[in-house]
């Protein structure tokens, strides 16, 4: 019975990631699972009698399935931490055992204790899991996790052999020495465990710093574009007296064709110079200001909805919306004199979706790849590049869609 309910756990765990995956609903297929993990479970506790395994099982299995592709480097450096641990205390137990009790009944009357200390252990080491494995918004470098990954196989290397060759030993000093020795190891494997903790926090407090100076740049660019646009204001302002006058001459002459288009023209010129961003997000509204005064031939149909608190970092949402509107405005003004550039933007806390869409004439392909028209094809792909690097940290998906000459791009992050 217990095996069949793990082939069916398997199943319906493997159909689960591959509908995570590609986002689509398992509500019930969920239900299902969670309630055939938890009867295979109590079965398991119920023919064996192990309740703290069972539960550090579940835990595991639990958090694999709940948790996001950022997760795995920290879960498998706590899980050879965790070994280390188990694996010293059950150890030191076996040599005190062997090495200060020679009959059974002390043997016997130590049970408790050892039973006592292992439930404890796996208590602690099942807390240090949850901690270690909770996802935050900082990127540790491969050297950190590889230093972890190394001094604690390298612990488990030195105390399999040391727990091998103690049963050959039979002076108590020298199984002193080993405990002592394996008490190094656990010493050892815990500064490891600090140094990671002290570049986690590095790393937060740098991040942070990085995010405090990327505002600031923004907003002060942002408050440039602001000055520029009042700046703007001010000559329209100047020039309406004259413009009110000849538009005054036309209808006096019932000129009304020319007037209107007159006016037409007066409405263009003011939308296009006094155009102002303001979502209320100063890095979005300052890259959004920046193009569209920087591209005014343009004509940028924005639809933004945007809340805070959201996972994605400020840099990365500068790399990602700077070079795909870049692009987008290169493409049009290698093609077109004015065009429309469609942009949706929404970001919630639970998602983040960009979708850009414009038009072009020529493009290049390779098989699936899309080839440069620039002269520098040296640079080509840089921020393409760094584009799907971003959206690959945070798990999400980019789809470019080249149909009907729109050329469309779009990331969705969950």
């Amino acid at each position: 019975m217990e095996i069949i309910l793990y082939l069916i756990i398997t199943i319906l765990f493997i159909d689960n990631m591959v509908r995570h995956i590609f986002h689509i609903d398992n509500t019930l297929t969920l239900n299902f699972f969670i309630v055939l993990l938890v009867t295979s479970f109590l079965i398991y506790i119920c023919v064996y009698n192990d309740l703290f395994i069972s539960l550090y099982q579940i835990l595991i299995i639990c958090l694999f399935y709940f948790r996001s592709k950022q997760f795995f480097k920290n879960f498998i450096g706590t899980l050879l931490m965790y070994y280390v641990f188990v694996h010293y205390v059950h150890f030191l137990f076996l040599s005190i055992t062997s090495s200060y009790i020679y009959d059974a009944s002390q043997a016997t009357s130590l049970t408790p204790s050892v039973f006592i200390s292992d439930s404890i252990i796996k208590i602690f080491i099942s807390l240090l899991i949850i901690t270690f494995t909770h996802e935050r918004n900082f990127n540790i470098p491969k050297v950190y996790y590889l230093y972890f990954y190394i001094l604690d196989i390298i612990a488990l290397m030195i105390m399999y052999f040391m727990y091998i060759n103690s049963f050959a030993i039979s002076d108590i000093f020298t199984k002193n020495i080993i405990i002592l020795f394996s008490f190094l190891i656990f010493t050892l494997n815990y500064i490891g465990i600090i140094l990671f903790n002290l570049a986690k926090t590095y790393i937060l407090k740098y991040n942070e710093s990085q995010l405090i100076l990327a505002t600031n740049e923004m907003r002060l660019l942002n408050y440039k574009e602001i000055e520029a646009n009042q700046y703007e204001v001010r000559k329209i302002r100047h020039d309406l007296k004259n413009k009110i006058i000849v538009l005054k001459y036309l209808l006096n002459e019932k000129n009304y064709d020319k007037a209107d288009e007159l006016i037409q023209s007066y409405c263009e010129e003011i939308m296009t110079k006094t155009r102002i961003v303001d979502t209320g997000n100063t890095i979005i509204d300052a890259i959004f200001n920046t193009k569209i005064t920087a591209n005014k031939n343009i004509n940028f149909i924005l639809n933004l909805k945007i809340k805070e608190n959201f996972k994605i970092q400020a840099n990365d949402i500068i790399t990602l919306l700077g070079n795909l509107i870049d692009n987008a405005c290169e493409s049009i003004n290698r093609d077109y004199d004015s065009c429309d550039l469609k942009v949706n933007l929404i970001i919630t806390e639970e998602m983040f979706l960009l979708k850009i869409s414009n038009p072009y004439k020529t493009i290049k392909t390779e098989g699936d790849r899309i080839l440069t028209l620039k002269k520098d094809t040296y640079n080509h792909g840089i921020g393409l590049k760094s584009v799907n690097r971003i959206v690959s940290n945070y798990g999400g998906t980019v789809d470019i869609n080249t149909d009907n000459y729109i050329f469309t791009i779009k990331i969705i992050i969950y």
